[in-house]
């Protein structure tokens, strides 16, 4: 499925939801960019996630697919945006100008929404050149920011506006000789769950990630397997193609970059 987008302008007493999907009441107003699943793959009632919230479980720990979600607390007057683990996926930005707070995971409608072009953010532009990412909420253009991956972001505006990035309370699970199976197990059914077409399309390396996932694929559907070499230095289809005469119905792609 593709994932749909998250489009919220909130003026002060009023919300307006361009896009994304959501579910209102008196109390509550949730918007999600995608539909959700728990970890069984099975479709979340976006009605269900505010219990969740009430009974402070974090999202991010029981649901599967990449999603970002806005929840507004109305009589306590507070928004809480989050993401799934892999936040920087589908990346969330937002902006404050007077009364009006924007989120998107678009940049070109936040752009849209507001009068003035605007400039450059040339200190994060400085930061990016030298370490090829941002790692702080600033992006490239000033007075519009982004969610960090593996924080929440709270805004209260019960007597003026305050934004807080707190970090994510991740479940960790630990793997032990004795678990090990149920969790090969559960990995597998994760796998084949997401194989919904005919045909597998996956990238194939020598390591042992790829070789993991795609030693637990169903080999009854045709896969359609891609591998990169590099003219010079490491090249690891040499070993790719012995490893993938192993694989029955499988196709393999090799190209190769300078």
């Amino acid at each position: 499925m593709k994932n749909k987008n998250l489009f919220v302008i909130i003026d002060k007493n009023r919300i307006e939801i361009k896009e994304g999907l959501f579910y209102e009441n008196s109390d509550f107003c949730i918007i999600v960019n995608n539909h959700l699943y728990d970890l069984n793959y099975k479709k979340e009632n976006l009605k269900k996630l505010i219990d969740y919230y009430n009974d402070n479980i974090e999202l991010f720990n029981i649901i599967s697919n990449n999603f970002s979600a806005i929840i507004i607390d109305k009589n306590n007057k507070k928004l809480t945006c989050i993401q799934d683990l892999n936040g920087d996926t589908i990346p969330i930005y937002y902006k404050k100008e007077n009364n009006q707070l924007v989120f998107s995971n678009k940049l070109i409608n936040i752009i849209d929404n507001f009068n003035e072009k605007p400039e450059m953010n040339q200190e994060s532009i400085s930061y990016f050149m030298k370490k090829g990412y941002i790692s702080n909420k600033s992006t490239l253009l000033k007075d519009i920011y982004k969610l960090i991956p593996n924080y929440n972001l709270v805004i209260n505006f019960n007597d003026k506006y305050k934004e807080k990035h707190i970090k994510k309370k991740i479940k960790y699970v630990k793997i032990n000789k004795d678990n090990t199976d149920l969790y090969i197990n559960e990995f597998k059914k994760i796998i084949n769950n997401r194989e919904k077409n005919k045909k597998v399309y996956v990238t194939l390396s020598n390591g042992y990630d790829s070789n993991f996932i795609f030693r637990f694929l169903d080999k009854n559907k045709p896969i359609e397997a891609f591998s990169i070499g590099g003219v010079s230095g490491r090249d690891e289809t040499i070993m790719v193609q012995e490893n993938i005469k192993s694989y029955h119905n499988t196709n393999l792609n090799i190209s190769y970059v300078r």
